[in-house]
């Protein structure tokens, strides 16, 4: 099968069980992942304090947890680059924000149980978020709430 035409079935399949822009149905084909990300961050209040290193955010983006455009997002390219050279920390604020990242990516995860769904409602303006895109509202503490609400009425059945 081509690949126009393989993205053009996952499209479509994936677009038409919604309700509110929000896919309706659990468990579809796609990433097997799922699964083993979704456990618990290891990013805790302690170790944010504490400094998160630069290569253990390598570490979740080679993993896919992150993407390389969500730390980007929170922390300008020289700086990360540098920070990973070097072998530094991140500041308080930079693990904030990438804790925040990474646990609102592994509640869509753990919400759809499939992965390419989860990427692809965290990467589309949603019409219960006011045609904001989820993944850059997690940039802030309170979009990151408004994300999560969404997500977790998602997960009990209740839309709109």
């Amino acid at each position: 099968m081509a690949e126009d035409e393989t993205m053009t079935n996952l499209s479509a399949e994936s677009s038409k069980n919604r309700v509110g822009g929000v896919p309706t149905a659990k468990g579809t084909s796609g990433g097997s992942r799922a699964a083993k990300t979704v456990a618990a961050s290891s990013l805790t209040y302690a170790s944010v304090k504490s400094g998160v290193p630069a290569k253990t955010v390598k570490g979740y983006v080679d993993q896919g947890r992150l993407r390389r455009s969500d730390v980007l997002m929170v922390i300008p390219t020289r700086t990360f680059e540098r920070r990973l050279s070097e072998g530094q920390t991140l500041k308080i604020d930079e693990a904030d924000a990438i804790a925040r990242l990474v646990r609102v990516r592994d509640h869509a995860r753990r919400a759809f149980e499939d992965d390419d769904v989860a990427e692809e409602w965290l990467s589309l303006p949603n019409p219960e978020l006011g045609g904001e895109i989820p993944i850059k509202m997690a940039r802030t503490d309170i979009g990151a709430r408004d994300v999560e609400a969404v997500l977790t009425r998602f997960e009990h059945g209740v839309y709109g």
